[in-house]
Parts: C-alpha cells; structure tokens; sequence
C-alpha cells in the first residue's frame, strides 16, 4: 500500500460501514471506498482480519471489528475525545449501539419465518423503542446536542449511521414501517440526524452516492 494510502472495504450499503466512512469524510481524509459483492465475499473473508467486515487500511495497517475501525479512525480525524472519561462515554454508547446493530441484522437475516416474525416484533416493539428512547435521554442531558461534550463524536455518527440503516431496511421491507410514528418523541435525535446530513462534507459524500440512498436521508 502506498504511504497515506486510506481504504475502507464493506458491502455496498450503509451499514457498520458508515460511521467510519463518516469520519473519514468530516475529518477530510480521502480514502478509497472499497464495496464488495457479496457472490465474491466467500473467497475474502479467509483474508480479512477475523473474517468479517468492514475492513480499514491506514497506511498498511489492517483494521478490522468495526467498532475497534471506528475508534480508530475517531482518533485520527479528531472525532473521538482526548479526556479519558468522555473516551469511555464514548466507547459506552458504541458498544451498546453495537449490541442493537447486531440484534437487527441477524434478525434481518433469519431464515426461519416463524422465527424471524418474533424477533421482528421483538425489535420493533421493544429493542428499537427502547435504544431510540435511551440515546434520546443522552442527548437532553448532555444538552449539547451532542451525545458526549460539546463537539461531535464518532458516537453521534454511530447514532445517525444506526438510524440511516433502519431507513433503508425499512424501505427495502426488510423491516416494518413505525419509526416514524416514534420521531414526534424524540426531539433531540431528530435534531441530530438534521445537524450531521447538514454538515457540507456530508451533504456532499451523499451527493456522491446513489439517488435511492439519498432519497432516505
């Protein structure tokens, strides 16, 4: 890899991808945006570091779990806190912002019906309600409108990246409709998924970016 060489590799949505190519974005570095076909992830993933994706290249070295990519990439674009206990605030709302990424995709991806139409009411009806509620009440207190400190965070991307996924699941009936009916309660997210799409170096990566995709923002 040439030196300054920055590359992000995922699938091509959205997904835990995001927040990182977010980041990068913000922080104005230029990377290369790697999206890979799922016919030909079965003969990558004995090649990429514990065989999941996303993957980050930062100047030859390999990076992979998204959050541990993510918090990278905070670190190098200033999007992620100097003072250690902002840097656990962070790190707290990653990891449970993760654990719910990870509750809607395999739930997305079950392929017993029976199964699946439990764990989608299971989502809809109490996951979702309740992460969308928790990281609202983070918002009203930290009073920034912001989730940690007064500036941006990788949390916040993390947050919008989250919301933007949702959308799309939804709009490919992946997931039900209803979380429409929630936003009327959720001012402070609401206000914040408005303040990261109306940064100009987000405006612009989505103006990159497919007009399907755009039109869920």
């Amino acid at each position: 890899m040439r030196e300054g060489h920055v590359k992000v590799t995922y699938f091509g949505f959205p997904g835990r991808a995001e927040p990182i190519r977010l980041a990068l974005v913000i922080g104005g570095v230029e990377f290369e945006d790697e999206r890979v076909a799922f016919s030909d992830w079965p003969v990558m993933k004995g090649k990429v570091p514990f065989g999941t994706l996303p993957v980050v290249e930062f100047d030859g070295a390999v990076i992979g779990q998204s959050i541990a990519a993510l918090m990278f990439v905070g670190k190098k674009t200033g999007l992620y806190p100097d003072d250690p206990i902002s840097a656990a605030r962070v790190d707290e709302i990653l990891l449970y912002l993760h654990d719910f990424s990870s509750e809607t995709v395999s739930t997305v991806w079950e392929r017993d019906s029976q199964l699946r139409e439990k764990r989608v009411t299971k989502l809809m009806r109490q996951s979702l309600p309740e992460v969308l509620g928790r990281v609202e009440q983070i918002l009203a207190q930290n009073g920034s409108g912001f989730c940690v400190g007064d500036a941006m965070t990788v949390a916040d991307l993390f947050v919008f990246s989250i919301c933007l996924q949702l959308t799309v699941y939804q709009h490919e009936n992946s997931l039900p409709s209803g979380t429409q009916d929630l936003w009327p309660g959720l001012p402070h997210l609401l206000a914040l998924r408005r303040r990261i799409n109306g940064h100009p170096a987000v405006r612009d990566w989505y103006l990159r970016q497919p007009s399907n995709l755009r039109a869920l923002l």
